[in-house]
């Protein structure tokens, strides 16, 4: 019985098909081929001037890999010729029906991500997306195959190749890692988490004040019982500690600001006042912050009416 060597494309040939294409999708071809070693030409159309990353230099060393792939599969014959021909069959038709799929999950992935390029106004910059990132990117997408996830992977690709290092490898991971029922918990979390725009950096978390302690379910009316700020945890969203605070000028209060998406700016009741105050918060880690950036989230109208009572009283804000 022969085993015969699969042929593998060489990346330099496909890259004499790509033809021209906007500034973002020349991106995504680079990243492509980063982090899969093909450009995928039948899906996309690519500026093959500003795919410079192909050169002489990586196609050597995949011809190398191809090599040592062939030598793999000879060792394989040897191997193989002792068993069964159908469990050899049987494993084969696995491994097809495996990466047909993940091809079919990477292609769903890549489409929205050019959707997403396409129709953002945001500029890209200049600098490329890292080779590493890339493949770990790839060889996490190739096994999502819920729709709602690929469109989540999808917002961060195209958020990494506008701006790289907006993504770490970590945050990809969480998000593979993420089931529906933390996705739903982490957008209630998000719906209550105040923003204040100016200074995003200097406070982008939960104010938990109006309602008391989360530690003892203070939070429970607006869907975030202890247990559900104990999964976000576990997910590694938000950090452990429920009793924190951050202590900020007073006048920042009054910046525009948002609660969820839905935008606020409060003004003094009278004289504007100053000094320091310091705000019970429950913080997001910094993968919770990188994937509120591609969660499509609203506002709880619940936390929003208790919230405003509660600045009004506290602080004398209108």
């Amino acid at each position: 019985m022969q085993y015969p060597i699969r042929s593998v494309s060489m990346p330099g040939d496909e890259v004499q098909n790509i033809a021209a294409a906007t500034e973002a999708s020349a991106k995504l071809g680079d990243t492509i081929l980063k982090g899969l070693g093909m450009a995928l030409n039948h899906v996309f159309e690519f500026d093959v001037k500003q795919i410079d990353r192909v050169s002489t230099a990586k196609a050597n060393a995949r011809a190398r890999e191809i090599t040592a792939e062939a030598e793999a599969w000879a060792n394989a014959a040897i191997v193989l010729k002792d068993l069964d021909n159908e469990l050899i069959q049987r494993t084969g038709q696995r491994v097809l029906i495996q990466s047909v799929k993940r091809q079919e999950n990477i292609e769903k992935t890549l489409l929205l991500t050019d959707e997403d390029l396409r129709d953002s106004s945001q500029p890209i910059s200049e600098i490329p997306v890292d080779e590493d990132w890339a493949v770990k990117f790839f060889n996490i997408a190739q096994d999502v195959s819920n729709e709602e996830m690929q469109l989540l992977f999808a917002k961060i690709l195209s958020g990494e190749i506008r701006n790289p290092g907006s993504f770490s490898a970590r945050t990809v991971q969480a998000l593979s890692l993420l089931d529906t029922t933390t996705a739903n918990i982490f957008r209630k979390f998000c719906d209550i988490t105040i923003e204040v725009t100016p200074v995003a950096d200097l406070l982008t978390a939960v104010l938990w004040e109006p309602f008391g302690p989360p530690g003892t379910n203070g939070l429970a009316p607006v869907g975030l019982s202890y247990l559900q700020l104990t999964q976000l945890q576990d997910a590694g969203l938000i950090q452990h500690d429920l009793s924190a605070y951050r202590e900020i000028p007073l006048p920042i209060l009054t910046f525009p600001c948002k609660i969820g998406d839905q935008p606020f700016q409060f003004h003094f009741d009278g004289d504007a006042q100053y000094g320091n105050v310091r705000l019970k918060v429950l913080h997001f880690t910094k993968i919770g912050l990188e994937l509120r950036k591609v969660t499509n989230f609203s506002s709880d109208p619940v936390y929003n009416t208790k919230f405003i009572e509660w600045i009004k009283t506290k602080f004398n804000l209108i």
